[in-house]
């Protein structure tokens, strides 16, 4: 598959779609919890979040759907290892945090602790998921397109090849003898000339046509 940013473009869509999901998340939950976190925890926790989306979306799943069936047992032991990795940094940081003296109210790994690190897990390994699938589709219709392009240059070529062809075997010996042989028919079988005449100038107006 493509790196994840081809061209600047592709750059600037990743950032304007990762700000806005931020802004909105971040206001959300702010609002609906009357408080909004430390800076540092929206630094550490937006970076951990996009890091498994983009690696799950363009190192797993590549790794055990885009090389075929023989290879998709490693789906489950990759994202058995992206969750243990995530959920091992997510203590991590909580407990920078709390260092920092940057979190809110002591640190507690409760039920409900762990049942929002698996909320996050989810949903970013679901948006990876669809990300790459969607993405997939993308370059399929791309490949696709691409040949069909190729396909009709071919064809343009051809075209272009068989008329210089009858270029080149359109001379004056070629025109001398059909225009004597329409003189000679034109007294002998009228329609016979008719047609003769009627081809010579189909093949003059596909020869002489750009």
């Amino acid at each position: 598959m493509k790196r994840i940013f081809q061209n600047g473009k592709g750059l600037r869509i990743h950032l304007i779609c990762w700000s806005i999901y931020i802004a909105y998340e971040v206001l959300l939950t702010g609002t609906v919890r009357g408080y909004y976190s430390h800076l540092y925890y929206y630094l550490l926790f937006y970076a951990l979040n996009i890091a498994l989306f983009y690696f799950h979306g363009r190192w797993v799943l590549p790794k055990s759907l885009g090389q075929g069936v023989k290879v998709a047992w490693r789906l489950p032991l990759l994202v058995a290892m992206e969750v243990a990795v995530y959920s091992f940094l997510s203590i991590g940081f909580s407990y920078l945090l709390s260092w920092m003296n940057a979190a809110r109210g002591p640190l507690v790994f409760n039920t409900n602790f762990f049942l929002q690190l698996g909320w996050r897990q989810a949903l970013f390994i679901m948006g990876g998921t669809g990300y790459y699938f969607l993405e997939t589709a993308l370059e399929k219709q791309r490949l696709e397109l691409l040949g069909r392009l190729e396909i009709e240059q071919l064809n343009v070529q051809l075209i272009r090849a068989e008329r210089d062809f009858l270029r080149s075997q359109i001379n004056p010996h070629l025109l001398y003898n059909t225009l004597n042989f329409v003189r000679y028919a034109a007294k002998q079988n009228p329609q016979q000339a008719d047609e003769a005449i009627h081809s010579l100038t189909g093949l003059l107006e596909f020869a002489l046509t750009e």
